[in-house]
């Protein structure tokens, strides 16, 4: 299995607007170890702060976890 470091937009799009991500894009997300750098985490929660992103409501943390990716600490 191959592990993938995850573009931010991928991780967005992956949990707000899966329809957005093309055919490899979902099967790479549905079948492969996937990872989500810190770095992603810190630029979405920043653009929501700013009011230029609405992210979904709870813990976007857990959500990452939640659709089986791995969070990268710093």
């Amino acid at each position: 299995m191959k592990r993938y470091l995850l573009d931010t937009h991928i991780v967005l799009w992956g949990l707000t607007a899966p329809r957005k991500l093309g055919r490899t894009a979902r099967s790479i997300l549905e079948n492969e170890a996937v990872h989500v750098s810190a770095l992603s985490v810190w630029e979405l929660l920043l653009k929501h702060h700013h009011g230029r992103l609405e992210l979904p409501p709870g813990s976007l943390i857990e959500a990452i976890e939640r659709a089986g990716a791995k969070l990268i600490p710093l």
